[in-house]
């Protein structure tokens, strides 16, 4: 059997098999690249299984297996409130996208454009990922400690890191 070159297409989708949980022979089946290559590529490149693509495929089985116990007029309602949610969610993460790119071009003369510069990038970041519990647990614990005046530094990423750190 003649050497075939395996595509950067087919390495992206055996690397998508493999984030997904399924097996190097199911992988072999789907893509024919060999076992041999699957496993030193997944090996150099750090390739892991178990991770958030394969919880959302086991997710949405559930919600379609879900789906398929509703009723017609049911099942419109709930596409009608999911379609909904989601443009929600794109609108302000791409707002929230946007405040921070422009927070990023105006130039900060003294430490409140600093600060203000610093909480339009938390607040991007909270509206894109999500307050995660340990940020509510600091912002408890800096509620709590006297505030004094900070000097930040001039480079804004790491500004807007030292006053995320101060404000939790």
């Amino acid at each position: 059997m003649a050497n075939v070159k395996t595509t950067p297409a087919q390495w992206i989708k055996a690397r998508e098999y493999f984030e997904a949980g399924l097996s190097l022979s199911a992988i072999v089946e789907k893509t024919g690249i060999s076992k041999t290559q699957l496993s030193r590529r997944s090996g150099i490149e750090g390739w892991s299984k178990g991770n958030e693509k394969e919880r959302l495929i086991q997710d949405a089985v559930r919600v379609a297996v879900a789906k398929g116990t509703l009723t017609e007029q049911a099942l419109i309602v709930h596409t009608e409130l999911v379609d909904e949610r989601t443009k929600h969610i794109e609108f302000f993460t791409s707002v929230a996208i946007k405040n921070v790119k422009d927070a990023m071009t105006i130039a900060c003369e003294n430490q409140n454009d600093f600060r203000a510069r610093a909480d339009t990038i938390l607040k991007g970041r909270e509206a894109v990922l999500g307050k995660s519990p340990d940020t509510a647990i600091q912002i408890n614990n800096n509620s709590q400690q006297s505030t004094e005046k900070q000097v930040f530094s001039t480079d804004p990423i790491e500004a807007a890191k030292q006053y995320q750190r101060l404000m939790g």
